[in-house]
């Protein structure tokens, strides 16, 4: 399991805020890309978990800018940003399935 993240002992299936975790799709040396499903709205998104351990300061800065880009990009083959949740170990960003 992801440093960061609560699980419920009952079912083992892993939350962040109003996400549910639902399995890995991707995989890379600093991040990991998950289907999960915003549990209000019931939809499916994915979840980019960046790990802050294995970032280098310089990734963190660019990683910050590039997440709070004041520019809005609106086109079919770019995942909509929703929401960015900060913890101590990850950056858990929410997005468009």
């Amino acid at each position: 399991m992801l440093l960061g993240l609560a699980a419920t002992s009952a079912n083992q299936k892993t939350h962040i805020n109003n996400y549910e975790l639902l399995k890995t799709t991707g995989e890379g040396i600093f991040s990991q890309v998950k289907l999960a499903r915003h549990i209000p709205a019931g939809t499916e998104v994915a979840v980019k978990v960046i790990q802050k351990n294995r970032q280098s300061f310089s990734r963190m800065k660019d990683l910050f800018h590039e997440v709070h880009s004041p520019k809005p990009l609106n086109h079919l083959n770019i995942v909509k940003l929703f929401e960015v949740i900060d913890t101590e170990e990850t950056i858990p960003c929410h997005g468009a399935h």
